[in-house]
């Protein structure tokens, strides 16, 4: 594996959804803390949408979404990435939208509605399988103390025909999980159970279980990852191998208000 640094993006970010348009590398949305957690600050929700081109030295501003948003689904498709869900400082929402680099000197994005997930979600995984699109888990609202267990997909060359539910896997729910396609197959790895505490407040619990999901087939417990990897990105590689960069292992957790910045 070869790596190269690409040009830094203007701000900070988390949270934002990534894909490919027109050789385009765009962010959409996405987080930060002006003023840190640990002074007080609070967390803010951004609606720019960022472009950077093969071989410019900076990003580009090319829209802006309707509402700030972030922890959405995001998959690169052969016709733009599609985003799926998310959420702002108030609510999740269910709206599912493609994103495609128009053509000119000055290519602005332009935008799809597609049929909106059954309920609203944000911290769910999305991956590409064939002509469908799948979401995996998440949350429906701030408030609700548990992760989603259930697979929806939405066939791309019938959107009108809306949604599917699937079978669910056999594990628990989960925010943030790993969705990645490879082959013939859908992977679920990792993410994070939530449990409601003593308060009603929900608790993450970090997992590491993996399956695999084949339409005809159905779910099949894989090996065990070495450890969590909640919130990592994945690519598939090559006939049969999937990369997961880095991920949160839950080890810090509790020391977050101690180890501060």
């Amino acid at each position: 594996m070869n790596w190269e640094e690409l040009p830094p993006l203007p701000a900070p970010r988390s949270g934002q959804m990534v894909g490919v348009s027109q050789g385009a590398l765009l962010t959409i949305g996405g987080t930060d803390f002006p003023v840190p957690l640990f002074a007080g600050g609070r967390k803010v929700w951004y609606g720019e949408i960022l472009a950077l081109w093969p071989g410019r030295t900076g990003w580009e501003t090319v829209g802006r979404l309707d509402h700030p948003l972030a922890y959405g689904g995001s998959v690169t498709t052969p016709d733009g990435v599609i985003t799926l869900g998310g959420s702002d400082a108030e609510r999740h929402y269910a709206e599912v939208c493609r994103w495609q680099i128009g053509t000119g000197e000055r290519p602005r994005i332009e935008r799809t509605d597609l049929p909106p997930l059954p309920i609203p979600l944000a911290m769910a995984g999305a991956a590409q399988l064939g002509q469908r699109v799948y979401v995996a888990g998440g949350q429906r609202s701030p408030t609700v103390p548990r992760a989603e267990r259930r697979l929806w997909s939405l066939d791309l060359a019938r959107p009108e025909a809306g949604w599917t539910e699937h079978e669910p896997w056999p594990g628990p729910g989960r925010i943030l999980p790993v969705l990645i396609a490879q082959g013939d197959a859908l992977y679920l790895l990792s993410g994070a159970e939530l449990v409601e505490a003593g308060d009603g407040t929900p608790v993450r619990g970090y997992l590491r279980d993996g399956y695999r999901y084949r339409p005809l087939e159905g779910w099949r417990r894989i090996a065990d990852l070495p450890r969590p990897t909640v919130a990592a990105p994945a690519v598939a590689v090559g006939q049969s191998h999937l990369l997961v960069f880095g991920g949160d292992d839950g080890s810090l957790a509790p020391r977050v208000r101690e180890l501060g910045e």
